[in-house]
């Protein structure tokens, strides 16, 4: 009988840690871990005079830079050590079912699934409690000073041909 109980008893124990088990494997994890949400805050590595930006264990890695400047200086991914890039496609956000905001996986409001580029076309923007990224754009490279140059040469006959 003694026998009995202690295997009654570790039966128990047993489905107990299989329980906490359970437990923390249907334990939400992060669909954005390892990506760039915001690119104005998110750091990569560059060189000194380079083209390309880097991970921060990248052999090439020397300067550290925002994520944004990286792009504003034209900067490509190192196809060694493969940086993360910012793509709103691949980021996940939630909607809520009539909402105007799109949250975080862990958000109290966090209802539907979609993307931030899909939340950006839609006209939501980032939830003021769990921070959502906002939705950012590159910035548009301006004209270099030469080839304003030529265009003002092509347009100052038409110009003079006015008068």
């Amino acid at each position: 009988m003694r026998h009995l109980s202690i295997f009654a008893l570790s039966i128990f124990v047993a489905s107990l840690s299989a329980a906490w088990a359970g437990d923390a494997a249907t334990e939400v994890k992060d669909p954005n871990a390892g990506k760039i949400l915001d690119p104005t805050t998110a750091m990569v590595w560059s060189t000194e005079k380079g083209s390309k930006y880097h991970t921060k264990d990248c052999k090439s890695a020397k300067v550290e830079v925002t994520y944004a400047k990286a792009m504003a200086d034209e900067d490509t991914p190192c196809a060694t050590c493969k940086p993360p890039v910012y793509d709103p496609a691949t980021i996940v956000v939630f909607a809520t079912e009539s909402g105007k905001k799109y949250h975080l996986y862990n958000c109290k409001f966090a209802k539907k699934q979609t993307t931030l580029e899909a939340a950006g076309k839609d006209g939501l923007e980032p939830c003021g409690v769990c921070k959502a990224p906002a939705l950012w754009k590159a910035p548009v490279k301006l004209a270099q000073p030469a080839e304003a140059k030529k265009d003002d040469a092509k347009t100052e006959p038409k110009a003079a041909a006015a008068k």
